[in-house]
Order: structure tokens, then C-alpha cells, then sequence
């Protein structure tokens, strides 16, 4: 969410938000967000954010099994991106969004992922590691989880591989 806001304030226009951590746009996928947690049952010690942003790459940067899936904010916009600038108002952002959630929950988050959306409404495959669902995402549930329907069955997905099926 907070990488959404950031690139729509610097270069006015809205990434998407695909369930739970990567951006697209005009279904191409420009920014990837890994996270690693460590702790103890109940108890949080760390997390570890890792994030990736296609910046300034042209169509041609990428390999060519990647061409038709990957974009980056260069080719939405047509012109060289100041990564110090999107940098700047990402963690601003970021911030933001972090301390409002620590004093408020993760609604307005939820909410903003649900508004602007690449997931919800669409033909997805998850691999949760143990099972892959196959079905339309058609809710993001108040502690997250990603609700997919298939055939009226509804299952809750809390973490896993999300691939949106666009061209089904």
C-alpha cells in the first residue's frame, strides 16, 4: 500500500495492489515485496522487509520469458525515474501507514488493498505450499487472508504463491 501511494505521488499514476505484496500495472508486474518474520509463538521479535521496484528498466532489459509479465515505472511513464525522489516518499509513506496501523489497526491498509486491487474479481492459481487453489479471489478478509471461491467453494488462503490468471 505504502509503495502504491509513494509511486502515485511522485508520478501520478496508481499501481495495483496483488495479493499480499506485489504491484502491477496494465497487468504487468512492477514491484515484488518479500518479508521474513522471526520470533516465538505470540511474540514478534523482527521483520525483515525486502522490496523490489522495477525502476528505469526498458522492455528489452528484461529477459525474454519475462517481457510479456514485467514492467517497470520507466515504461508506464516514458521517462527516467529519480529513484532518490520515489525513495523519499516511499518511506514517508511507509511510515505513515506503519504508525497510523500500530494506533489504529490495519483497516485504512485493508481498505486501500481492497480499492485498488489487482487480485479481487479475477481468476487466480495459489500455491500455498501444501495446496494449490484455483478459483476467483473474491475477498480479502479482515486479518488478511485471501478468500478464494471456486465452483461456490470458499477457502482461506493466509499465505502462498498467488499467480492472476489474465489472459482466462
Amino acid at each position: 500500500m505504502a509503495l502504491s501511494r509513494a509511486v502515485k505521488a511522485a508520478l501520478d499514476f496508481r499501481p495495483l495492489v496483488k495479493w499480499p505484496n506485489d504491484l502491477y500495472y496494465q497487468d504487468r508486474k512492477l514491484s515484488g515485496i518479500l518479508t521474513e518474520v522471526s520470533g516465538e509463538l505470540g511474540r514478534m521479535e523482527h521483520v525483515i522487509l525486502g522490496v523490489g521496484i522495477n525502476v528505469n528498466q526498458r522492455l528489452n532489459d528484461f529477459p525474454p520469458e519475462l517481457r510479456g509479465k514485467a514492467g517497470s515505472l520507466r515504461m508506464v511513464t516514458g521517462r527516467l525515474v529519480d529513484r532518490k525522489d520515489l525513495l523519499r516518499k516511499y518511506l514517508q509513506c511507509f511510515e505513515e501507514e506503519y504508525f497510523h496501523a500500530l494506533e489504529h489497526g490495519f483497516d485504512r491498509c485493508l481498505a486501500y488493498c481492497r480499492q485498488y486491487t489487482a487480485t479481487l474479481g479475477r481468476p487466480v492459481e495459489v500455491d500455498d505450499g501444501r495446496n494449490v487453489y484455483r478459483g476467483e479471489a473474491v475477498a480479502i478478509a479482515d486479518d488478511g487472508a485471501l478468500i478464494i471461491d471456486h465452483d461456490g467453494q470458499r477457502s482461506r488462503v493466509v499465505a502462498g504463491d498467488v499467480q492472476p490468471l489474465f489472459d482466462r
